[in-house]
């Protein structure tokens, strides 16, 4: 993402942009309430559907923060 900023702020073509949107398309929370967020725990973190690549891994990826 910090190499896709850049590139926008390098850009002069880039100079309107005004909102950036970071979704993610799932995950083991997905489609839960916020309010059911606050009872989450680590194995429930740990438990993603699609992958299982380790606790650091996984909650990095999860989290976007890999990106």
């Amino acid at each position: 993402l910090h190499q896709c900023l850049r590139a926008i702020e390098q850009n002069s073509e880039s100079k309107h942009l005004r909102q950036l949107v970071l979704t993610a398309s799932g995950g083991p929370f997905r489609g839960r309430r916020l309010e059911d967020l606050e009872q989450v725990t680590v194995d429930d973190a740990l438990a993603h559907p699609t992958w299982s690549m380790g606790p650091k891994i996984t909650v990095d990826s999860s989290t976007l923060m890999n990106k």
